[in-house]
């Protein structure tokens, strides 16, 4: 397959929220007097619907509203971004190197429209990306909604278009959008279930300009 446009996952993909979403989740949980979770446990647990992860882990939603939490978890969040985050890897230089082979990049997130945005633009990555598409609440239910109506509205071909994220839910998210896409095993989950969703999986985002020059390549010939 030749691709014509390149979505990007955001958190876990192009930014390392890693130990930040580990010490915000522990947080709450110390302050609900429930143990800690480890990076291990997190990355082999952490799944969407997070509601799940959550509730694996030790929230009991009998006795709270997820909204509340949701509301809570992304305040703490937002408090620690810019002191415990950075650029997944090199970012800027692999976006860089797509765009020279004239591919729009767009962004494709759970995350909520406006902390999306500023995070990008505290990466410094404001403007490299033709569309940003976020969601409108801290539920973080997932993307698979969204992605079908930015299909549907026609901003991009999905079968010429491919996602590069970090988890099993971009690989369905990209099912239910009937566009493409390639697991990167340096974000939220670990490699052992990216593989097991019989995806292509890279082991670092320097990896993706490679991959879609070999895919050019390949169809050219």
């Amino acid at each position: 397959m030749l691709y014509t446009h390149i979505l990007w996952d955001w958190n876990g993909t192009l930014v390392d929220d890693i130990d930040l979403c580990l010490a915000t989740t522990n947080a709450l949980l110390a302050k609900r007097g429930r143990p800690g979770i480890s990076r291990d446990i997190y990355l082999r647990s952490f799944t969407f619907p997070v509601t799940q992860f959550y509730g694996n882990i030790g929230f009991d939603f009998s006795k709270e509203d997820y909204g509340v939490m949701a509301d809570e978890w992304i305040a703490q969040y937002r408090r620690g971004f810019r002191s415990m985050c950075q650029l997944n890897g090199p970012v800027a230089a692999t976006l860089d190197q797509v765009a020279a082979q004239n591919l729009p990049q767009s962004i494709l997130s759970a995350c909520e429209t406006s902390l999306l945005k500023a995070s990008i633009e505290h990466m410094g990555l404001s403007g490299r990306f033709a569309k940003i598409f976020g969601t409108g609440d801290n539920a973080a239910h997932g993307k698979g909604e969204l992605a079908r109506r930015v299909v549907a509205e026609g901003h991009f071909d999905p079968a010429t278009t491919v996602l590069f994220g970090d988890t099993a839910h971009d690989s369905e998210v990209a099912e239910e959008a009937g566009i493409g896409c390639v697991l990167i095993a340096k974000g939220h989950q670990h490699a052992d279930r990216l593989h097991a969703t019989g995806r292509h999986v890279l082991g670092c985002i320097s990896e993706v300009p490679a991959w879609l020059q070999q895919r050019s390549a390949f169809r050219h010939h």
